[in-house]
């Protein structure tokens, strides 16, 4: 939520994380707190973490905008990386 948003804005990220956390047991079969704990997750360089989110979200809504995209951006460098 906003709270948890303008926590990580502000560098707090455990904060954040556990506004996020609250949020999810609130709304289990909601994408959006586990895209903010991606997002958590990328601010503190922990990428694999924020991967696992981003697939929780889109397993709970597979066309979450913000989820697609910041998993395209997670995945972007192994893509550019591979030969075509």
């Amino acid at each position: 939520g906003l709270a948890g948003d303008l926590e990580l804005a502000q560098g707090r990220t455990k904060a954040a994380m556990r506004l996020y956390k609250r949020a999810r047991s609130m709304a289990p079969k909601v994408a959006d707190p586990w895209v903010a704990m991606a997002r958590v997750e990328l601010a503190r360089s922990n990428p694999e973490a924020a991967r696992k989110d981003l697939q929780k979200a889109l397993a709970l809504e597979p066309g979450h905008a913000e989820a697609v995209i910041l998993l395209v951006r997670l995945n972007a460098p192994q893509a550019s990386a591979t030969p075509h």
